[in-house]
Order: C-alpha cells, then sequence, then structure tokens
C-alpha cells in the first residue's frame, strides 16, 4: 500500500488475487469456491474495484461471488461532503484521509478531473451486474457519505444492497474495542454472510 506501493500497484495485486481465487487452481489452493469478498477502508475500495474490473473482462461477478461486504470504505478521490465538512476527533479524520489518498494517488500526477475517472474511482463506475453488497459505516465517520452515496448507486444500478449506518461508531470501529458500536457492526457482517449463504 502507498506510500511505498502508490496506484496502481495494490489494486492491481487486489484484482490478481481475485482472479487467482475465482479459478480452478486457485479453488483448488484454497479448498473451495471463493463465497464472499470483503474490504474495510481502503480493503472496500480494492474489494469494489477489482470487482468491476473482473466484470470488465467479461466474468460474471454476479453468479461467481454471492455478495460484498463494504466497512467504511473511501469511493471517492474528489472527497465526499462527510469527508470535507467533518470536524470530528474519531481516529481518522479529513486530513487523515486526505493524506493516505494523497499518498496513494499524488495530486502532481491525478488532477481534481482524473480523482473522478471511472476506471479509478467506483462510485462514478457503471455498476450494473455486481453482486449484493453491505454497505456499513457509521455516523462518526468522515467517510460517512462515501458509503450512504456508494450503497444509492448500487442499489440505482439494479443490485442487492444493504446500508447499514451504525450509531455514534468512528472509521474502523469494527476493528476497534469500541463496545456496543464494535458487536452491533461484528453481528451485522456475521448476519448479511450467513443470509447470503442459506
Amino acid at each position: 500500500m502507498a506510500p511505498e506501493y502508490p496506484y496502481p500497484a495494490p489494486a492491481e495485486d487486489a484484482v490478481d488475487a481475485l482472479r487467482f481465487a475465482l479459478s480452478a487452481a486457485g479453488e483448488a489452493k484454497l479448498g473451495g469456491k471463493l463465497l464472499f469478498v470483503a474490504g474495510e477502508s481502503s480493503g472496500a475500495y480494492l474489494a469494489a474495484w477489482s470487482v468491476l474490473k473482473l466484470r470488465g473482462e467479461g466474468v460474471d461477478v454476479r453468479a461467481r461471488i454471492a455478495g460484498l461486504a463494504l466497512s467504511f470504505g473511501i469511493y471517492d478521490l474528489s472527497y465526499t461532503p462527510s469527508v470535507n465538512q467533518y470536524c470530528g476527533r474519531a481516529l481518522v479524520g479529513t486530513e487523515d484521509l486526505k493524506l493516505l489518498t494523497d499518498a496513494a494517488f499524488p495530486p502532481s500526477r491525478y488532477s481534481t478531473q482524473q480523482r473522478r475517472e471511472p476506471d479509478l474511482w467506483p462510485l462514478y463506475a457503471d455498476l450494473k451486474g455486481l453482486p449484493t453488497a453491505l454497505f456499513m459505516v457509521g455516523t462518526a465517520d468522515a467517510a460517512l457519505d462515501d458509503s450512504v452515496f456508494m450503497a444509492s448507486r448500487w442499489s440505482l444500478a439494479g443490485n442487492g444492497t444493504q446500508l447499514k449506518i451504525i450509531p455514534e461508531a468512528c472509521h474502523a470501529f469494527t476493528l476497534l474495542p469500541m463496545g456496543d458500536a464494535g458487536a452491533e457492526g461484528r453481528a451485522e457482517l456475521q448476519a448479511f454472510l450467513k443470509n447470503l449463504m442459506k
């Protein structure tokens, strides 16, 4: 990941890993078929981006992948209103998100217009024909709008969509000892995955 390995290295690695997991060799190596793809924060971006890339290569990702679990993702490098207007004091705030995304996509190489290109950012892509997805985010997350906007566009494209907004949860809340918020988030993920396995 950035800054040591800026875009496109992490994205290409994620696509290669997903492509392998869906292959016969991958299924043999991993001991079964890939059912779900999940990611948190930049991992949610990479998961969504990888599925879009494989769909672009002709893979029927809706038939091959039961669902995506995307938690507190960042899907718009031009920054959504919640990123620009966030004034909370949570773990990851506006300056942190901008620092991290600028390391991966240096402003000197990516203009404002390029930061909205569908090939780079899922929020601006054609989202038709994709698996069901859970978008989960907390109300105290600077990237709240990213998940809300992405879930809206995912649904409008005709894909199964669930949006879960956890009150007072900050960025990375499922990974931290956040009491009820963390427990609620983990329970939502488990319920989503179990439901798709029925």
